[in-house]
């Protein structure tokens, strides 16, 4: 039995969530904290950058499929991609020492997730020109509401005698079986499958519909302003969610551990596993953001919605350094959720204002050089907050500082609202800026 278009495309988003569900353990990394800690007796700067460099080589791992895209199927990558992590997970579980932990966790799997991530996103959003905003959001949700589902699994494994070694052999096994059988289903549409779905847009006429099809060559993208502007606002408000997720687990043990009077390695299990609840909330509220906003973006577009991002950060901030000052658990967790669904809203966002503004047809490429933001905010967030809380033993320091990068990101919405008021963005009534839509060859 043949599927019909709109049949297939809805199965092929729900498989394309469930595998971008599974790679949201790069978010997880905070719950191996405590035992690596533990048993290696590293410092707290050491085991957050593990984190940074794995998303240093999530953006390399971008970058590279957007190469690859260009020049094999989508099934011929997924299959590497699931060599590639299945040799990184079972590096990590036979490490011994930082730089292995670095190279196996932080390099190969970064790089393994960052392929898988980046063919899958746009090869399933190739499906939806009519719904570009709603599958973005579905799909980032479920990347982003990975963290949630497995914190809590894989904390209670290691509480247990499984132990975090036999845990990544399961990752081994598991992640890349699941990319292998997701090839079974998902591929890149043809032009008889997705001319309909094009037609659609165009009598629409949705908030993205006419920029939907502009495809801009990428070195016009990179000079851009808008690029510029855009890629900034990300890293500012980058960086106070990614190390905020970064902190993860760790900032809600040592509130924990005030609250009933113990040192953070004498928390009860029990505790532990619901520290890792609370900082999960991250997670839920990240997934709420990414599917939320997809709808918003598609009737609101950009210039209407970034502003409201910028107000969700200010009452996420909020939350975090009120939690910190007064030591409260609650105040923490609304803080986590907060600051995920920021996160997801500007992640979604970032999809939209790629495609929107600079076109389908190099959107792997033109998505993962955008995406360099999270290697600047990842370093800044996550080794900022490290090396801060060994030279003070608290994370508060980090989230001032945090709470000014907010302040800043304001300047830049402004400019980046004026900017794509000033295209023949979406609604047609301006023209269009000639260095973010030329048509000379790419640079």
């Amino acid at each position: 039995m043949i599927m019909q278009p709109r049949t297939r495309r809805a199965w092929i988003l729900l498989v394309g969530t469930l595998m971008l569900l599974s790679m949201g353990i790069l978010f997880s990394w905070s719950v191996f904290i405590k035992p690596l800690e533990a048993e290696f007796h590293w410092e707290r700067t050491q085991t957050l950058v593990v984190f940074a460099v794995s998303m240093l080589a999530f953006t390399i791992g971008n970058m590279v499929s957007g190469w690859l895209l260009r020049r094999h199927s989508f099934r011929q990558i997924a299959i590497m991609s699931a060599v590639v992590l299945c040799v990184g997970f079972l590096c990590t579980s036979g490490v011994h020492s930082l730089t292995q932990m670095y190279l196996g966790y932080g390099l190969i799997c970064g790089i393994g997730i960052g392929v898988a991530y980046n063919i899958i996103l746009p090869t399933v959003l190739q499906w939806f020109p009519d719904r570009s905003g709603m599958a973005s959001g579905i799909l980032l949700m479920g990347y982003g509401l990975g963290g949630f589902l497995l914190e809590p699994i894989i904390t209670a494994l290691l509480e247990s005698s499984f132990g975090w070694r036999n845990v990544f052999h399961l990752f081994a096994v598991l992640i890349p079986g699941l990319l292998v059988l997701c090839t079974l289903l998902i591929r890149a549409p043809r032009s008889d499958e997705i001319a309909g779905f094009k037609a659609t847009v165009r009598a629409r006429g949705t908030a993205d519909s006419s920029h939907a099809f502009i495809d801009v060559p990428t070195g016009q993208m990179l000079r851009s302003k808008g690029f510029l502007l855009f890629f900034v606002w990300m890293c500012l408000l980058g960086t106070v969610s990614l190390g905020s997720l970064g902190v993860g687990k760790t900032l809600s043990e040592e509130i924990l551990a005030v609250v009933h009077g113990v040192t953070v390695a004498n928390l009860p299990a029990g505790v532990s596993v619901f520290a890792a609840v609370v900082s999960g909330l991250a997670s839920i509220g990240n997934g709420l953001g990414r599917l939320g906003s997809g709808p918003l973006l598609d009737n609101l577009g950009v210039k209407r919605l970034i502003p409201i991002v910028n107000g969700m950060y200010v009452v996420a901030i909020t939350f975090m350094v009120c939690a910190q000052l007064v030591n409260n658990i609650v105040l923490l967790a609304i803080g986590y959720c907060l600051v995920g669904m920021s996160h997801g809203v500007i992640v979604v966002t970032m999809t939209f204002f790629v495609r929107a503004m600079f076109g389908d047809s190099q959107f792997a490429l033109h998505f993962s050089l955008m995406n360099v933001y999270s290697i600047v905010a990842s370093f800044a967030g996550t080794f900022g907050s490290g090396y801060l809380h060994t030279v003070y033993g608290s994370y508060l320091p980090m989230f001032w500082i945090m709470t000014c990068f907010v302040a800043v990101a304001i300047g830049f919405t402004v400019a980046v609202v004026r900017w794509v008021g000033s295209q023949e963005s979406f609604d047609g009534s301006v023209v269009p800026d000639p260095v973010a839509v030329g048509t000379s060859p790419d640079a």
